[in-house]
């Protein structure tokens, strides 16, 4: 049964078996023990081939039922496709009657190398890209590849060029649309891919996904280079600060709309954001900050973009933010609510940092900032970034006392209603000597029961 021949392995020993390739089983030499148990459906024993003497991965399938067969044959249709792609895993014989292939024989896997990857800029961004490059070979045509971890990346040996890394384990992969073998196969709520890796749409219609899927799960790959931890279902794994905080960011969006569409736009953000990092930090901030008090709808959110690649560094944005005027902070909620919402946690968090030279009317610019998002998220039925927002604000009036912002937010409080008023009274009674403050409102009939509850002395 020969197969494609290898043209372009380095190591010449592996088209060797390609070239003798014949689809028999008794060709090889099994080592007695598995090196991997491939997801449960498969095992993975080291191999020799007799002929050559080449020392070969062989994966059997442990079952006999219709799925495992038809993931065995994706792998090898996909391996066959493009296996002389330089990123993604070759097939080297094959029987999948008989239910077995051959690979060639992998160093290791990105799970044990995390380490060594994760020591420089450059190993980190040489991995994201060699896998950007095999699973963009694979959507071009049509293939997605939906169970893109840590475990399915494997080091090979590549003669003086040192190892590279290819894509493998295809069996979860969606065939191009059109060419489905079992329509009933995938079907909708059945849940594909790797919880944590996985991106939210697989949870609901992975027969529908498309290359953005795997873009999802390249992004939550990285945060977990980046800090060693094992990604959350549908959290996205996104770093306090750094130069790849952006690109995680906008790769695991929960909108798949929202990401990169392909790996070239992927690879183009990362190129961005880290070879095109502006050398004067300040003169880019200063930039966004005039053009979004005068009025561009758009420069608040980059802003807040700039900020978030910072981390939202104490220096930067507790000092910037606040000088954003109302109706910029307004066009900022309605443009970027998540990044926004991100901003307020971020104040929030600072709330307890040695203020040093800054003083009283500074932090009445921070209330009332937090203020104004509230107030827009409120009138935009913004909940999640209303309750964040909220809560912000009532720990710096607890914690500072401005009597100049007050009047505005009593004001507001007293004209809340239905779950904005709900939301925020939960908020104010986080935060007793911030509800003292407004406690004439608890008299006042026009102010919602909610927010009279909330703060009314005890």
């Amino acid at each position: 049964m020969r197969i494609v021949r290898i043209e372009d392995f380095v190591d010449h020993s592996w088209a060797r078996v390609a070239d003798a390739a014949r689809g028999v089983k008794a060709d090889y030499r099994l080592g007695p023990t598995p090196i991997s148990t491939a997801g449960g459906q498969a095992i993975v024993h080291q191999a020799t081939h007799k002929a050559t003497s080449v020392p070969v991965a062989f994966k059997k399938r442990r079952s006999a039922i219709d799925d495992a067969a038809a993931r065995m044959r994706r792998e090898v249709e996909v391996g066959q496709r493009l296996g002389q792609h330089p990123h993604v895993m070759p097939i080297l014989d094959h029987n999948v009657d008989d239910g077995w292939f051959v690979m060639p024989l992998a160093i290791s896997d990105a799970s044990a190398q995390r380490a060594s990857i994760a020591a420089s800029e450059e190993a980190i961004r040489a991995f994201v890209e060699a896998a950007a490059t095999g699973l963009a070979a694979a959507h071009e045509l049509g293939w997605v590849h939906r169970d893109v971890k840590p475990g399915n990346f494997l080091l090979l040996p590549n003669g003086d060029l040192g190892p590279r890394w290819v894509v493998a384990d295809w069996g979860l992969a969606r065939r191009p649309l059109g060419s489905t073998t079992d329509a009933q196969r995938t079907r909708a709520g059945m849940f594909y891919g790797t919880l944590g890796f996985a991106p939210p749409e697989l949870h609901a219609s992975a027969h529908e996904a498309t290359p953005a899927a795997d873009v999802y799960s390249l992004g939550q790959m990285i945060g977990w280079l980046l800090t060693g931890d094992l990604p959350r279902p549908n959290i996205p794994h996104i770093p306090a600060a750094g130069p790849w905080r952006a690109v995680i960011k906008s790769a695991t969006q929960t909108d798949p709309n929202r990401r990169p569409q392909t790996m070239a736009e992927l690879t183009l953000l990362i190129a961005s954001e880290l070879d095109d990092a502006p050398a004067d930090i300040v003169t880019e901030t200063d930039a966004l900050l005039q053009r979004a008090n005068a009025g561009d709808a758009t420069a608040g959110s980059g802003l807040l973009r700039l900020c978030a690649r910072q981390g939202y560094t104490f220096e930067l944005c507790i000092d910037i933010l606040p000088t954003l005027t109302e109706r910029a902070i307004a066009n900022a909620v309605a443009a970027d609510e998540q990044a926004m919402q991100e901003a307020v946690v971020a104040l929030r968090a600072h709330l307890g940092h040695d203020w040093g030279r800054r003083n009283y009317k500074w932090a009445d610019s921070v209330i009332f900032f937090l203020f104004y998002v509230a107030k827009y998220a409120s009138s935009g039925g913004r909940i999640d970034l209303l309750e964040d927002a909220a809560d912000a604000l009532f720990a710096w009036d607890d914690a500072w006392n401005q009597w100049t912002p007050q009047p505005a937010i009593r004001e507001w409080l007293g004209r809340l209603d239905g779950q904005s008023a709900r939301s925020v009274a939960r908020a104010i009674r986080r935060y007793p000597d911030s509800a003292s403050h407004f406690a004439e409102l608890a008299d006042s009939r026009r102010a919602d029961p909610d927010i009279r509850s909330a703060v009314r002395s005890n």
